[in-house]
């Protein structure tokens, strides 16, 4: 046997084991990070803050489409908490709880006008994809009651919404096979509108609230094309902090 035959038989079992490892490593479960949680197939990242964790539910979701056709969502809704405790903001966010196994999926959902309310439609009539981003930047409890009445009596039974005045985003994206993620936000404003001192500073002061819910549109579409599912929520335009 040559050389080079001895060679190779001393180093292969160490380059097995080097394999062995280095698969071990990629297919363990990454470190779970603070403010992470898991919802369905995703990994939800909170910007910092005192958030309480109200836990998963399971929900399906009608494809008007298909009769009698739903996709499987699991929900996780969290309160974000300032420093006295008060509720500075509710999120829920939905995805499928396995992977994409469908069929390819017709999304015959509308993007609803209202008034008073910011409305991004950018399906533009496809009935392949729903890309639905909504922002109503008023939006009291009788408001919530009205337009969005089952999410609020379920968080009217647990005595949670945000200080007034508050603002309601809702989004939705949806792409074949049945890719599916739905995002609700109320959060009071002071997190969303920087405080203005001047009528240049009062005129523009809408545009962080705008950045932020399109930011927030861009992370919920990405988390579809990412093997985890990893889902960032962006930081809110002004940091939490007491109430002047």
């Amino acid at each position: 046997m040559n050389t080079s035959a001895l060679a190779a038989r001393r180093w292969l079992p160490r380059l097995l084991l080097a394999c062995s490892v280095l698969a071990l490593g990629a297919c363990a479960p990454l470190e779970r990070q603070p403010n992470e949680y898991q919802v369905g197939r995703s990994r939800l990242n909170l910007p910092a803050g005192d958030w309480e964790d109200l836990g998963t539910t399971d929900t399906v979701y009608p494809l008007p489409s298909q009769p009698g056709g739903s996709i499987a969502l699991q929900a996780r809704t969290l309160v974000l908490h300032g420093p006295k405790k008060e509720v500075l903001a509710v999120l829920r966010v939905q995805t499928n709880r396995g992977n994409f196994e469908r069929e390819d999926v017709l999304w015959t959902g509308n993007c609803p006008r209202q008034q008073g309310m910011d409305v991004e439609d950018a399906r533009s009539g496809s009935n392949v994809r729903v890309d639905c981003l909504r922002m109503k930047r008023w939006a009291d409890g009788a408001w919530m009651d009205k337009y969005q009445s089952e999410w609020a009596q379920w968080l009217a039974g647990r005595k949670l919404a945000p200080l007034q005045p508050a603002s309601y985003i809702s989004y939705r994206y949806g792409m074949d096979r049945g890719a599916l993620v739905v995002v609700d936000a109320w959060v009071v404003q002071n997190l969303l509108r920087p405080p203005t001192r001047n009528n240049h500073e009062f005129l523009v002061a809408g545009r962080p609230a705008k950045a932020w819910t399109e930011a927030l549109a861009q992370a919920a579409r990405q988390s579809t094309g990412m093997m985890d599912g990893t889902f960032t929520i962006p930081p809110f335009p002004v940091p939490a902090g007491p109430r002047s």
